[in-house]
């Protein structure tokens, strides 16, 4: 009797040893399986020409836009193509808008948006001329949407199209940066930081 309890404990103890390995193992793969990442690296200049990548914009985690030297680059994870806007020179900014479908892009005294046909093709609309004749933007370093008003941010301007009006509103100061928090675009300057209020800074 003895003999079969000492058996016993010991087959008892080969069982508890034989359960943690398994649990281990199985917690290592688990840990494997969390920390490995399907990542792929493109050699520099190989698909985006030019040395500088301004804005990165995601849509429907489908597609990326890149703003660059080489104009609007499009990525889906499989494909590259790339866009030139009208007036053939950098392109500074990408914003994608999930309201309307648009991807708007940012230039030298250029924006606008491009817009996919019923065959996936993208096409170019200018917006120059919301302008109008009286001013120019320079470089257009931020392009935000908010319920249906577009912020276009040049270098000492900010450009606000509403459905009714375009007003081209003076930061006076050289921006620098932008960005559209909760409704209130911000701006980074030479001078501090500013906040558009309405139509003034």
């Amino acid at each position: 009797n003895t003999e079969m309890i000492r058996f016993s404990n010991i087959r008892i103890d080969r069982m508890r040893f034989i359960t943690l390995i398994f649990i281990i193992l199985c917690s290592i793969s688990s840990m494997d399986a969390q920390t490995s990442h399907f990542v792929t690296n493109f050699a520099q200049g190989s698909l985006i020409k030019g040395s500088q990548t301004w804005k990165i914009a995601c849509y429907d985690n489908d597609w990326v836009f890149f703003a660059s030297r080489s104009g609007m680059s499009q990525y889906n994870g499989d494909k590259w193509t790339n866009f030139r806007i009208s007036n053939g020179i950098d392109c500074r900014s990408v914003y994608a808008s999930h309201a309307t479908g648009r991807i708007y892009v940012g230039g030298i005294n250029e924006f606008g948006y491009y817009t996919p046909d019923e065959r996936g093709i993208m096409h170019y609309t200018s917006l120059r001329s919301k302008v109008g004749n009286n001013g120019l933007l320079d470089n257009v370093w931020g392009i935000y949407e908010d319920h249906g008003t577009v912020y276009v941010q040049g270098d000492k301007k900010i450009l606000k199209i509403t459905g009714k009006e375009n007003v081209l509103i003076n930061a006076n100061a050289k921006l620098d940066c932008s960005n559209l928090v909760n409704g209130v675009l911000y701006l980074g300057s030479e001078k501090g930081l500013f906040v558009l209020v309405g139509n003034r800074v």
